[in-house]
């Protein structure tokens, strides 16, 4: 301690405070940077899943858990729900069309290599179904009531694949070749343009259809017109009153079906943007106190300047560069980590976003905002001090 200092009765921090100070909000500011940057990563990616085109219409589309008892009356149901004009498909399978998590070994095909084992995901539908669902062909036909072959009965049966059994099964179009798979033996009759049938984090896997009735069908599948969903939803409660008193109706709409699949990463991006708004508060806070202690340090040096000539806008400039730089320290060191750590959040998803520069230049643009805003008062404050006051403070 200077001995003048402290007769004095005053307290003065050395260099070493102010670097401790300064390297405190350099790493506040570097986490909450961080946290925006994943934030918002995250939250991207979410709405891409949302949005990503599954292979068929999701929307508009209701699904009714099939009891047992409703088995016998499926087909009344479903002729009746045709007649309404308001109701543009009725089909039914053995799951929910976002959540078929079944799959099987076993399959064979003429030419395929007796080593090779695969995993191929099990559905059993009903007519219609590719129709109902709006779902794309490559090659091939539908499942259809002119074809007695198509339908499972006993060991026999024809089947729909999509693209990736078509791969599996190597070049040429599979259309027309024998096929064996859940103790059923037929021919294909059509291939599927790829479709999600699980969430679109996950890669798109081999799957096969069989024609099945309504023993094996567990949901009934109804696509509702989408000029007047409140009606059409009215429509299939009237039918279903008169066809099946006894059960009540009890639906979920598939495109909910498929969101609630996501039900982790929404409560994770709700998290993480609260989580980047406190972090923000509080690297501004610890930037207001720096600018605050700084300021209060500098009283004589401000003064001095004005008695120099220096304008309120020369001060201002000053004051705030000065608290600009360990926020551009944080970003220069912010950057290379979010990258790296966004990378290993969007690694878990099998389709994912690019990383896109515009969103790292949106964060530094409003890290600087925000440190110019958290300082704008205290670099004010310090253009409007009395240089006369200030210099005789000693």
């Amino acid at each position: 301690f200077n001995p003048a200092e402290v007769l004095k009765g005053e307290k003065q921090s050395g260099t070493g405070s102010i670097t401790f100070r300064k390297a405190l909000v350099i790493v506040q500011f570097t986490l909450s940077i961080l946290i925006a940057i994943s934030s918002i990563f995250l939250f991207r990616q979410l709405k891409f899943m949302q949005e990503i085109d599954l292979g068929f219409e999701r929307r508009n589309l209701i699904c009714i858990p099939m009891a047992e008892g409703m088995r016998p009356k499926y087909y009344s149901l479903k002729s009746e729900l045709e007649n309404q004009t308001l109701i543009e498909g009725v089909t039914a399978a053995r799951s929910n069309p976002v959540r078929i998590g079944s799959n099987s070994g076993g399959a064979s095909w003429d030419g395929k290599d007796p080593e090779k084992q695969v995993l191929i995901g099990t559905n059993a539908i009903d007519y219609d179904y590719l129709e109902t669902m709006q779902m794309e062909l490559v090659s091939g036909r539908d499942f259809s009531r002119e074809y007695s072959s198509d339908i499972a009965r006993d060991s026999t049966g024809n089947f729909l694949i999509n693209e990736e059994v078509a791969r599996l099964m190597g070049e040429g179009d599979p259309v027309g070749k024998n096929f064996s798979f859940m103790g059923l033996s037929g021919r294909i009759v059509g291939v599927l343009r790829n479709f999600h049938f699980k969430g679109a984090d996950q890669p798109i896997e081999p799957i096969a259809f069989a024609l099945a009735d309504t023993r094996y069908l567990s949901f009934i599948l109804i696509r509702l017109s989408a000029q007047d969903i409140p009606g059409s939803v009215r429509s299939v409660e009237e039918i279903w009153k008169k066809i099946i008193p006894e059960y009540p109706l009890d639906y979920t709409f598939v495109d909910q079906d498929y969101e609630n699949l996501f039900r982790t990463q929404i409560r994770l991006t709700s998290l993480l943007r609260y989580f980047t708004i406190l972090a923000v508060i509080i690297a501004c806070l610890g930037l207001y106190g720096l600018s605050s202690y700084s300021t209060e340090r500098r009283t004589r040096e401000i003064g001095i300047r004005k008695v120099m000539g220096a304008g309120k806008a020369e001060i201002v400039t000053l004051i705030s560069f000065e608290f600009l730089v360990p926020v551009i320290v944080s970003i220069v060191l912010a950057f290379p980590v979010a990258g790296i750590v966004v990378n290993k959040l969007l690694s878990q998803f099998a389709n994912r976003v690019d990383l896109s520069i515009t969103v790292f230049l949106f964060v530094a643009l409003a890290s600087i905002s925000a440190a110019l805003l958290t300082v704008a008062y205290q670099a004010y404050r310090a253009a409007l001090v009395n240089p006369a006051e200030a210099v005789k403070n000693e």
